[in-house]
């Protein structure tokens, strides 16, 4: 039995995100490491700003990456990676004990507008403390809020039944779903 079986590809309601299959290459550091595995980038550009929409785009990444499980499958994998690094962007790869070896197939998303609206913010920030200016940024212009909606759509992609079951499915093969944000490996949380 696949552990894809009877699965579909959510693809969204929200019309903010453009998706493009990067073309496949060998990892950067295959001269090094001699990893032969050739990557596939599967990347979505989004401009999703509302609460539902930015939901929404998370839940279509993670059941993008859920899509390439039968693939990603290795030996060792024990994980499947949620990592939000503080540019906005959303990856998710297989992987196992090595943090520094990858799935064939990863899977980013670009909050673009969402970094926008908080890049600007800092900058008026900075221009006003050089005035001498002591301003309040909102919520959204910190990312505070955005980063809520992450947690939320990630929550929301979990208690969806197709993706729950292909979840559980992994689970029956010890292999868990972590989030972690920046490059914070060793505080990476078990969240499935």
């Amino acid at each position: 039995m696949s552990i894809l079986e009877g699965f579909e590809l959510y693809e969204g309601n929200s019309d903010k995100t453009v998706w493009e299959d990067c073309e496949p290459l060998p990892s950067h550091f295959a001269p090094i490491t001699g990893d032969k595995t050739i990557y596939q980038v599967h990347l979505a550009y989004s401009s999703a700003l509302e609460r539902e929409d930015v939901i929404d785009v998370v839940h279509q990444t993670i059941s993008r990456a859920l899509s390439f499980a039968q693939a990603n499958l290795q030996e060792d994998t024990y994980a499947i990676r949620i990592n939000w690094v503080h540019d906005f962007t959303m990856t998710i790869t297989y992987g196992s004990e090595d943090w520094y070896k990858e799935s064939p197939h990863v899977v980013k998303c670009c909050f673009e507008e969402i970094g926008r609206l908080v890049w600007s913010g800092l900058e008026k920030w900075l221009e006003a403390k050089e005035r001498g200016e002591d301003i309040e940024l909102s919520q959204e212009e910190e990312g505070i809020y955005y980063f809520d909606m992450i947690q939320a759509g990630i929550a929301h992609a979990i208690e969806n039944p197709i993706i729950n079951k292909v979840l559980l499915g992994l689970q029956e093969m010890n292999i868990g779903l972590y989030y972690y944000e920046e490059e914070d490996y060793e505080n990476a949380k078990r969240i499935f």
